[in-house]
């Protein structure tokens, strides 16, 4: 019997009956149900198929009708009809059997495609194929005849919207044969088929739950959305052309790391200026952030680490950063943690890049004023952290050029993520100050107000908060108070609980060269809690943008009564705002100037974004998901505004960040630092 077996002794039955038919068809067969060629099998064909696979996959012949006539119940289904056209299979719940290669073998599971497909770009040839951790693995190359039960499963569960992926549970293997050729790999690039250059969904006037019957009717389109894309090609075999990272590689563990590429080395980006000179692809705006989210992005996922090897990904990884390049990327599309991947089986033609971690050219001097603010990442005074503390000392120091006052933001407590009631911040700020000193900078001394044990958000026990580090030999600290509920309120505030559950803003007032200058350091509420952009929430939710809105518009509150006050003290308002210059929360609402006599809006405006005053392509401060990103702003007051300069210093986004920070670096948070220098004229 060609050396392979079958699953029980009805398919020998199936066999005999299917032989008696071929040999000897039956008068009178309706029209329906007569023998038809392989391609006439409507959507059922296995063509591709080694001849010999067995009459499970008797496609060539007329028995395969008979053979599904005598049992319909086992008729096996195309990989490509059970994935359909739509976001969900039709066959969801039903227990079928199916047929392909074997074309990759992960830790709990393998990937399935069908040897030929139907050539339909809107139906997936490929399917994942859950076997649990103690399942038997097949080979890579094994053609398999399986039944299993077809699902939509949702990694995390329905709450974290993470659109559902089209699987095969508890598989019973039937038939294989080893050794067949896999699939050919699906050509991501100008040599075969584009991603969108624009839509990542359709445009809906509602929002829409794509793991609902909502989505029935939805019938995917990949050449013009980036979701339906990447749906499209969900378990198939893809090689991506001419890849170049756009972002610095990310590694959870031993057993993930990931990075963001662009196909045919960017050349297709749309718009064209959105890839920059750094090479990074940045975020292109809209008011409320429902434009152009970069469908071209593509996530790429190595089950390694750098110099280990994985299970799908079997050769040596290494660090990769911004710029690298390969000939190509093989690997099969999968779904996790709300995107879509291409996991990696092969990586060839590897190329180094030249970019370096950068150094600004804002130096203080005798009338120079300088000015940082920095998202240090959940920076604690525990030893774990001490690594960390070395590589952000060695970065104020060398590339910062230690400036005179340097806003922070995630500061946490003493004992860091220990849940013991801590708040105190001394030993953290301390050891930072410590370690600047023995990377061969100034003396610093710091401040900070302590928030209540667990109530300015973070991670729990944390206690994060803003602080500030100053020069005490280059200027001289007036005053400094949190800006709490009651203070708020005091200053006329219409909201002021606005930051109730999120950091509380530190003000603090420094003298220079006579001059007094007021600078508040802010940390707007988090975008934790957004649902995935290539999700099943059309269009997607954005996490804290309600405490976002409702924080500026009390910070504008507050700079306007403050500006009504005190006109000729010049005023900074920065930190972590969690949101983009072009959104209304930053656009609009923080920065226009009321008429103190109707407090309707006048022309002036109350504060200017000095991220105007950096180039186009350097304009950026965080890199999610391949996108990069300004989160980190300075705002200034317009007379101010006029004798600034402005740098953002990139160290850290564009470059590999491994599970912990370590001294040997580069990376010290996930965030860059901004730089903003003063001309000031000696007060006598």
């Amino acid at each position: 019997m060609n050396g392979y077996s079958f699953a029980s002794p009805s398919t020998g039955v199936r066999l005999l009956l299917c032989l008696i038919y071929t040999a000897f068809p039956v008068a009178g067969t309706p029209n329906h149900l007569k023998a038809q060629g392989p391609r006439d099998l409507s959507r059922r064909h296995v063509e591709g198929l080694s001849p010999e696979l067995g009459p499970a996959f008797c496609a060539k012949t007329r028995s395969y009708v008979f053979a599904s006539l005598i049992s319909p119940a086992e008729e096996p289904l195309a990989i490509y009809e059970i994935q359909s056209d739509g976001f969900q299979s039709p066959y969801a719940g039903e227990t079928r059997e199916t047929y392909g290669v074997v074309t990759a073998v992960g830790h709990q599971g393998f990937y399935l495609q069908d040897p030929k497909g139907d050539g339909d770009p809107r139906t997936s040839d490929g399917i994942y194929v859950y076997t649990g951790a103690n399942g038997d693995a097949p080979k890579v190359g094994d053609g398999l005849r399986l039944s299993g039960r077809i699902e939509e499963f949702v990694a995390g569960g329905k709450e974290t919207h993470n659109l559902s992926v089209t699987q095969l549970k508890s598989p019973k293997v039937h038939e294989t044969i080893p050794n067949q050729p896999l699939p050919k790999a699906v050509v991501i690039g100008r040599k075969g088929r584009k991603p969108p250059g624009q839509w990542m969904f359709r445009p809906v006037k509602q929002q829409v739950d794509l793991n609902s019957t909502q989505s029935s009717g939805i019938r995917l389109d990949p050449q013009n959305y980036g979701i339906d894309f990447y749906e499209s090609l969900e378990g198939m075999r893809v090689r991506i052309e001419n890849p170049v990272c756009i972002s610095g590689m990310r590694s959870y563990g031993t057993f993930s790391s990931e990075i963001y590429v662009l196909a045919d080395r960017g050349l297709d980006v749309v718009p064209t200026g959105a890839l920059v000179d750094r090479g990074v692809l940045k975020l292109q705006p809209d008011a409320m952030n429902r434009g152009d989210q970069n469908p071209e992005r593509i996530q790429v996922q190595f089950d390694a680490s750098p110099g280990g090897q994985g299970t799908l990904f079997n050769e040596p990884l290494i660090a990769l950063q911004v710029g690298h390049r390969f000939t190509s990327i093989t690997g099969v599309v999968g779904y996790s943690f709300g995107n879509y991947e291409v996991n990696a089986t092969q990586a060839i033609g590897f190329e180094a890049t030249e970019l370096k971690q950068e150094v600004t050219s804002l130096l203080a001097t005798d009338n120079r004023l300088t000015l940082a603010s920095y998202n240090v990442l959940n920076l604690s005074g525990d030893s774990s952290d001490d690594g960390q503390r070395q590589q952000l000392a060695r970065q104020i120091v060398d590339h910062l050029k230690s400036p005179d006052i340097i806003a922070l933001q995630e500061i946490q407590d003493d004992s860091g993520e220990k849940n013991d009631g801590v708040v105190t911040a001394d030993q953290t700020l301390k050891r930072l100050t410590q370690a600047i000193e023995a990377a061969g900078g100034p003396r610093y001394e710091a401040f900070n107000v302590a928030p209540r044990d667990g109530n300015d958000g973070g991670v729990p026990g944390g206690n994060i908060r803003n602080a500030f580090l100053f020069k005490p030999d280059r200027v001289e600290l007036v005053d400094y108070m949190a800006l709490s509920p009651e203070v708020l309120k005091i200053q006329g505030c219409s909201d002021p609980n606005a930051f109730e559950g999120s950091r509380t803003p530190l003000q603090a007032t420094f003298k220079f060269l006579g001059h007094e200058l007021t600078v508040v350091n802010n940390h707007l509420s988090s975008r934790y809690g957004s649902s995935p952009v290539s999700g099943a929430l059309q269009p997607f939710d954005q996490g804290g943008s309600r405490g976002r809105d409702r924080q500026t518009r009390c910070l504008n509150d507050w700079i306007n009564r403050r500006l009504d006050q005190n006109p000729e003290n010049p005023l900074v308002v920065l930190g972590d705002m969690n949101t983009f210059e072009f959104t209304k929360e930053l656009g609009a609402q923080l920065t226009q100037r009321k008429s103190k006599i109707s407090e309707s809006a006048t022309s002036q405006p109350a504060l200017v974004n000095l991220l105007g005053k950096a180039s186009e392509g350097d304009r950026y401060t965080y890199i999610f998901e391949g996108n990069a990103q300004a989160l980190d702003h300075c705002f200034v007051s317009p007379e101010l505004h006029e004798r600034a300069e402005y740098d953002i210093v990139h160290v850290n986004t564009e470059f590999f960040r491994g599970v912990e920070l370590s001294p040997d670096g580069p990376v010290a948070s996930d965030h860059e630092p901004i730089l903003a220098r003063f001309q000031f004229k000696v007060r006598r």
